[in-house]
């Protein structure tokens, strides 16, 4: 396996478990069947996630993937240590939040995969290909990168968010596609994050106010908002999570959803072209 990429990893276990099983294709499976292995390939994701972190602090190498049923948080921390309830419920808050995310570019790429008829390991493999990107799935990263620059350096947001305008850079976290003020998912992530006095969680919220109104006044743009990778970024720090580990963690979410995508298209029945979009996306 590939351990210097967690993504690549989690891809390389999907599709060696599809080989040794032998996943048939989507278009030779009932619904029924499609989403046991969906469920699966879920599971396995999961299990073997679970394993990663140990790597990544530098312990021992992880061992293959265990068996058996997914259960929640404590399937993905059951490696990692000194784990409390309160870390359980943040994860599992984290996996509901992150479960969908309407037709992102993941979700379109898993669903068009799927509309040739490949198996839903091919979906999920391409899916995770587009989650990497550092403007989807790893954006989160770079709001973690400047979170942990401004706790380690004692700067403030508004000194962080000023330099990085004059600097024609762009601020980790503000602004969303479809959210035009705040994304609300992050209302319930938030309060969660300040239940368990989170390290960042001051700083975040600090972050959350200024950096929208420092970048609407800088460009003279409408008021925009901060998106949920802010406090994605502040509950997996809480968590303990490993840098390499960020998007890797917030795709364990985007699964259901994807898999939920994958039974939709095969329900459609039809091979997806861009002229053929608007007919799922209405």
């Amino acid at each position: 396996m590939d351990l210097t990429d967690p993504m690549h990893d989690l891809q390389q276990t999907l599709l060696r478990f599809a080989a040794a099983t032998g996943e048939r294709a989507a278009l030779d499976r009932s619904p029924s069947e499609l989403a046991q292995d969906t469920a699966r390939l879920s599971a396995l994701f999961h299990c073997r996630l679970g394993l990663l972190p140990a790597h990544h602090r530098g312990d021992a190498a992880p061992a293959p993937a265990a068996r058996g049923q997914f259960d929640g948080a404590p399937n993905i921390l059951r490696e990692s240590p000194s784990v409390t309830a309160d870390d359980d419920a943040l994860l599992n808050a984290l996996l509901v939040l992150l479960a969908e995310n309407g037709s992102s570019a993941s979700t379109l790429t898993a669903r068009v995969v799927l509309s040739t008829g490949a198996s839903a390991s091919a979906a999920f493999v391409a899916a995770l290909s587009a989650m990497s990107g550092p403007k989807h799935g790893g954006a989160m990263a770079r709001v973690f990168e400047a979170l942990t620059e401004m706790h380690a350096t004692d700067t403030t947001p508004a000194a962080w968010v000023t330099r990085a305008l004059d600097r024609r850079e762009m601020l980790p976290g503000v602004g969303h596609r479809i959210y035009r003020v705040e994304d609300p998912r992050t209302i319930q992530l938030r309060l969660l994050c300040g239940e368990l006095n989170a390290t960042w969680f001051d700083l975040a919220a600090t972050y959350q106010t200024v950096a929208p109104e420092l970048l609407a006044a800088h460009k003279g743009l409408p008021l925009s908002g901060t998106n949920i990778d802010l406090w994605v970024a502040v509950a997996l720090e809480a968590l303990g999570i490993p840098r390499p580990l960020l998007t890797a963690f917030m795709t364990a979410g985007r699964l259901a959803g994807w898999s939920a995508h994958l039974l939709e298209q095969h329900a459609f029945g039809k091979i997806l072209r861009p002229a053929d979009l608007p007919a799922w996306t209405r």
